[in-house]
């Protein structure tokens, strides 16, 4: 009887070591809720977009700026910005319900800003809304063009962003470009490579 009942303590630890039964995401896989993160189909499908009306560069998917494939976000980063028509944006909706721990990691860049004539600054940041939009739950700044200056940005660049205090819930995933005056100068900024990933592993 003592035998038999260590052989079944022994299975159900070895059950419990090989994770049996959970539904929990395998760490370090990215998890598979991005529609077209890489912009590979050559267009924004999967992607909620919002444009200037009049943008110094059409918001587009293209060869400039790809890290992943031949295709990824490109934007002027100005235009007739202004109140009420002052965000450029790509934004996709997912669904996190049961997922306890979650990471944005993207490849951006801002090669330049030629902001010299701006009195605001244009800011690119992650912005985590309910799905379908809404009020911000969780927001981020990833990059800064100070109004009144000239910058120059390095090369493109990979962030990961820990949204796990805003899982467990369906989301809105949005990139977003601030631009909040009318053609104070050109710049340019790159969007690529958009995953989510576990971020409780190295």
């Amino acid at each position: 009887m003592l035998r038999m009942i260590q052989m079944v303590a022994g299975m159900a630890m070895l059950s419990l070591a090989m994770g049996c039964g959970s539904s929990s995401p395998i760490p370090g896989v990215p998890l598979p809720s991005l529609v077209n993160g890489s912009f590979e189909t050559g267009d924004f499908t999967g992607w909620v977009t919002q444009d200037l009306t009049d943008p110094l560069a059409p918001l587009a998917v293209g060869p400039s700026g790809a890290t992943d494939g031949v295709s990824g976000v490109q934007t002027g980063f100005d235009g007739n910005g202004g109140p009420g028509n002052d965000s450029i944006f790509v934004a996709q909706d997912v669904d996190l319900t049961g997922i306890a721990s979650a990471a944005v990691r993207f490849d951006w860049a801002v090669p330049f800003c030629d902001v010299d004539l701006a009195g605001l600054d244009r800011v690119f940041s992650l912005v985590i809304e309910p799905a379908g939009g809404g009020t911000p739950l969780f927001s981020q700044a990833i990059h800064t063009c100070p109004g009144g200056a000239f910058t120059l940005g390095g090369p493109v660049d990979n962030a990961v962003i820990d949204i796990s205090s805003v899982a467990g819930q369906p989301i809105r995933i949005k990139f977003l470009w601030f631009v909040p005056e009318d053609f104070t100068g050109p710049a340019e900024a790159f969007l690529d490579d958009v995953v989510l990933i576990d971020p409780l592993v190295p």
